[in-house]
């Protein structure tokens, strides 16, 4: 360890020093400059989980300690990095793909945002605010083939104006900054609840086992009494189907995106 001791703790400074960027790189993101901002930072590149990133990172490291060389993992981290840059590439065919058909619906857009699928940089999700609604689409984007996509429909916006949350103590207010703006209020409500009991639930719509806008967690708001969190990913703990149907693009009907420019919501 003597001997080596600059290049372990050199290696120890650039794990550190490129963890928050490299999450920074996923739909999830991360604080990145705090503790000068607060601001969260997701650049969208890949999905919270990627295996095709990670793997390619492991291989190299194995290789390197086999054959005692640095040169494999130079080469992994090269072409983590072009990996990388087609996630940029890919993400920004989406935002394309999406302003192209937001313009055709006639929606300004306000907020938006393209979201890889889990562990792929071939299916996106697009989400947008325009006029109080949030709209979502899946886009198939195989790199020399013409994009397909499935329209997924909307659902209203949560305004944290209109429901007077209004500030960082108002747990609302708090979750609507965490869903990037998109939060919204969701028609389905849980049968424990009785008619008229609750006022509004609000979901978090970036992250999801469909193409929707059914997404991990939100919460319910109830009349009088207590705010209480929901977590929808325990629904899929007895199984991966739906996550399975996803992530391999099997989910609903593609249709070509020249298709859908003429349809209007």
């Amino acid at each position: 360890f003597r001997e080596r001791r600059r290049a372990v703790y050199g290696a120890a400074l650039v794990g550190w020093m490129t963890h928050a960027p490299l999450d920074a790189c996923t739909s999830y993101g991360t604080k990145l400059w705090l503790p000068f901002s607060d601001a969260w930072v997701a650049w969208d590149l890949i999905s919270i989980i990627d295996p095709v990133f990670s793997i390619i990172l492991l291989v190299g490291l194995i290789k390197a300690v086999r054959r005692v060389s640095p040169r494999p993992a130079v080469v992994a981290l090269a072409l983590a990095l072009l990996y990388l840059g087609f996630g940029m590439a890919q993400r920004d065919r989406a935002l394309v793909a999406q302003r192209g058909l937001a313009l055709s619906r006639g929606h300004p857009t306000e907020h938006v945002r393209a979201i890889p699928v889990l562990g792929s940089v071939v299916l996106w999700r697009t989400l947008y605010r325009s006029r109080g609604w949030v709209y979502a689409d899946a886009h198939q984007l195989v790199p020399f083939m013409d994009e397909q996509v499935q329209v997924q429909g909307r659902a209203p916006w949560f305004n944290p104006a209109r429901a007077l949350a209004t500030g960082p103590h108002d747990v609302r207010y708090r979750f609507h900054v965490f869903a990037d703006g998109l939060a919204i209020r969701s028609p389905e409500v849980d049968p424990k609840w009785a008619p008229m009991e609750l006022q509004m639930r609000i979901v978090d719509p970036r992250y999801s086992f469909t193409y929707g806008l059914d997404g991990f967690w939100g919460m319910d708001v109830p009349r009088t009494g207590a705010i209480q969190w929901f977590d929808f990913r325990e629904d899929v703990a007895g199984g991966l189907g739906p996550v399975l149907l996803q992530v391999f693009g099997m989910e609903g009907t593609w249709v070509s995106r020249d298709d859908v420019l003429g349809v209007r919501r």
